[in-house]
């Protein structure tokens, strides 16, 4: 009988790693390895010359012998040629694979190696004479086997920390691959940070960190943990507020367990997506009477600082007809996260909602995924076959953190010094909303307007959405509110999902609205003479009208039904 050393449970193995890659403590899986491989081969020499020897040759008894007694130098080349194929011996190791074979055919056990305290199992020195002797061995070996591989802890790739510059943090690390996660470690440190793959630079890594560049040197190592960036999802969200690593930040306490889902999801098939065909009524009369919303549009909510982008997305949230509402507060001042939970939507509009938060201050990786979080959790809620409503606010801060991690990873600056990653991100991410096999996502991405329409943010999202609200910072200025410029505002799918009284209505009042902008001026100068135009008469006297029409508290909530009397009244 020979040894075969057992691996406990319990005993944590060797973090010696010898040549080949296995650690020490691999050493029992290894030996039972070879074995059974000694053993194929036993059993395919059996099998052949069974097939290829006549039976008439040799009496039954003497055919077995003969078979079952290869000459010791056949036995020992086979054993040791099947043994390589395994283990791949590096004779400058200190610590070489054992000849495994030598223990399984009989030969004499090398001495040279110290005892090994582990215990032991006995496995049978002489070779198997039958082929069914050889079957009924690799039955008891493989069990063994499978517990003992079981209980390998393998050491995951690492790699070192070359440079830390910015929000990129460059190392030297084999087999990974754009996207993955890596974690940052100090040794003899209670110290780690997860980071993830952007780039690669020959034969450099190119990493964005998920946290401050604190606490990272020259001696940090870099970890391989062969995941991915995942956010959890599920029912237990509703009403919770939470971080872009989808922490709890509301005080209400861990989340309980549930699925996860990763951030970097893919757009329903468009040959599969439902087509737009229903309203989705958001309780304001601005957008339902003019700019009616269609369950599975994708709107930009464009405007200047302080034009009221918050205010339209809390009473949009509180006022719709939607089953779920996710929302995604994208670099937004720390102050103002708790207003707008507390103030803007209160207990009521927060029960059917999901909050995901990256204040102002993190790190552009997490204001990045904070926009991805929110449209995964959204996508979870539309498999299910809700109505979902998503609102990431805001595009532009999104697009700015993408810039920073393009820039630091030496990507070419182009339009407004936005390298072309940004302008890839923004349809990856809005593609992901809309319509999908079951449910659907009706989105809303805020859009702060910098300069004008011509900002390239602005520009590049009018193009990827089915429409966009343009709010006016003079309406606001006046007190009007919700301020939705209704003239430069279009709902592309408008035409799909209202009926022709409907639109007919909205385009009698948008020509009223627009001929009294166009002779307000006259009007304030005293320079307007009645009877010379219908159409302006008609605005002007219903001018009244018109503005309490399109003005609208925060808590003031309007049905579909009674918006459509409404619009009606004004144009009879």
């Amino acid at each position: 009988m020979t040894d075969i050393p057992l691996m406990p449970s319990s005993q944590a193995p060797d973090d010696t790693v010898s040549a080949n890659g296995l650690m020490e403590g691999a050493r029992p899986a290894v030996s039972l390895a070879s074995a059974l491989e000694a053993d194929f081969v036993r059993l395919h020499m059996f099998q052949r010359t069974e097939k290829t020897q006549p039976e008439q040759d040799l009496p039954p008894e003497d055919a077995e012998q003969a078979v079952s007694r290869p000459g010791p130098e056949t036995q020992d080349a086979r054993a040791d040629q099947s043994g390589a194929s395994l283990i791949k011996r590096d004779p400058a190791s200190e610590n070489p694979a054992p000849k495994d074979m030598s223990r399984l055919s009989g030969a004499p056990v090398a001495q040279d190696r110290q005892a090994d305290p582990l215990p032991r199992m006995q496995v049978s020195r002489d070779p198997p004479q039958t082929a069914d002797h050889v079957i009924a061995r690799m039955k008891t070996l493989l069990p063994m086997l499978r517990s003992q591989a079981a209980g390998i802890d393998t050491h995951p790739m690492q790699g070192r920390v070359v440079s830390a510059t910015g929000t990129i943090i460059r190392a030297i690390l084999p087999n990974v691959a754009v996207g993955d996660l890596c974690r940052l470690q100090n040794r003899g440190r209670d110290w780690s940070l997860d980071a993830e793959v952007v780039g690669l630079d020959g034969n450099e890594v190119l990493m964005t960190p998920i946290g401050g560049l604190e606490g990272v040197s020259t001696d940090t190592e870099v970890v391989t943990t062969g995941g991915r960036r995942s956010f959890p999802v599920g029912e237990r969200l509703l009403g919770r507020v939470l971080d872009a690593l989808g922490t709890p930040i509301d005080g209400l306490g861990p989340l309980p367990a549930g699925p996860s889902r990763s951030v970097h999801g893919a757009p329903p098939p468009a040959m599969e997506r439902q087509p737009i065909a229903r309203p989705l009524p958001v309780g304001l009369r601005a957008l339902d009477g003019l700019l009616t919303c269609g369950e599975g549009q994708r709107l930009g909510v464009y405007g200047e600082a302080g034009a009221g982008k918050s205010t339209l997305m809390s009473a949009i949230v509180k006022g719709s007809s939607a089953d779920v509402a996710v929302v995604a507060l994208v670099g937004e001042r720390g102050r103002e996260v708790r207003e707008f939970v507390e103030h803007n939507l209160g207990a009521d509009g927060l029960k059917n909602a999901v909050l995901i938060v990256a204040t102002s201050d993190r790190p552009a990786a997490e204001r990045v995924v904070c926009a991805q979080a929110a449209t995964t959790v959204a996508e979870y809620f539309r498999d299910q076959g809700l109505k979902v409503l998503l609102f990431v606010d805001n595009v532009t801060r999104y697009a700015r953190a993408l810039r920073e991690i393009g820039l630091a990873a030496g990507e070419p600056p182009t339009r407004r010094g936005f390298p072309p990653s940004v302008f890839a991100a923004l349809p990856q991410l809005m593609e992901r909303a809309g319509m999908g096999v079951r449910g659907s996502i009706t989105a809303f991405y805020t859009v702060l307007v910098e300069d004008g329409m011509d900002d390239p943010i602005a520009e590049e999202t009018r193009g990827i959405l089915d429409g966009h609200v343009i709010l006016s910072r003079a309406l606001a200025a006046a007190g009007h509110y919700p301020a939705i410029d209704v003239l430069t505002s279009r709902s592309r799918v408008m035409s799909l999902v209202a009926d022709p009284r409907h639109q007919a209505a909205a385009m009698k009042i948008q020509s009223l609205w627009a001929k009294y902008q166009e002779i307000e001026f006259l009007l304030q100068v005293g320079e307007y003479k009645p009877g010379g135009d219908a159409l302006a008469d008609e605005a002007i006297a219903k001018i009244g009208a018109l503005r309490g029409f399109l003005r609208q508290g925060n808590d003031e909530r309007t049905s579909f039904a009674e918006m459509l009397e409404w619009l009606n009244r004004l144009c009879a």
